[in-house]
């Protein structure tokens, strides 16, 4: 019970030592779940340990929850199963197989997840007044404030801020000047969180 319960919310393996004091911490709290839980979530490795990846239903509401939203249609409960995870259903309640998240079969999912999360919120682009002079970087930078300034890996940022830069070589007729910027913008927000960083915690 303690060695699964670990696996749950801690990346690294449970040392010898940790193992026998939530044991006993199981035991003596008369096989109660909560102080067991509150223990693990206090431990150092909860916070220093690796990086887990998160699932689906997790990686959906926080979508939601960055950009103020509700739960108004009742896609998600297909988006999930899409991305790997039917809610309820057996072998757990979880209904979520973690090592098959990251295969190439869940991108469907996750890419799905963030055109139903920006459903209505996509910028017009024929809309005139987007700063026509906007450089790659502050589009970055205006995407990332989007999402709320999400910590990103030195890695994540590079790659982004240098697809906003071919994006800009392309811009070359005057009346992609603002439109181009536009859609390099939208496409700034759909790729910020199908990257690696919102994929674990």
């Amino acid at each position: 019970m303690v060695a699964k319960l670990w696996d749950y919310f801690v990346g690294a393996p449970i040392p010898g030592s940790t193992l026998q004091v939530l044991e006993r911490t199981y035991v003596s709290s008369g096989f109660q779940v909560r102080p067991l839980v509150e223990a693990m979530l206090r431990h150092p490795l909860f916070y220093e340990g690796p990086r887990m990846v998160i699932p689906p239903v997790v990686y959906c509401a926080g979508l939601l929850r960055a950009l103020g939203q509700t739960i108004i249609t009742d896609s998600w409960s297909w988006i999930g199963q899409l991305s790997g995870q039917l809610l309820f259903d057996p072998p757990n309640v979880a209904g979520w197989d973690y090592t098959h998240w990251l295969d190439t079969s869940r991108w469907a999912g996750r890419f799905t997840a963030v055109t139903y999360a920006l459903e209505g919120r996509v910028l017009d682009p024929s809309d005139k007044r987007y700063p026509v002079h906007e450089d790659p970087q502050r589009a970055l930078a205006t995407a990332l404030h989007y999402w709320g300034d999400p910590e990103l890996s030195s890695s994540t940022h590079r790659n982004l801020l240098a697809f906003s830069r071919r994006a800009q070589r392309g811009i070359a007729a005057e009346w992609e000047q603002v439109s181009y910027r536009i859609l390099r913008q939208n496409a700034l927000r759909g790729l910020i969180p199908t990257t690696p960083d919102w994929q674990t915690c």
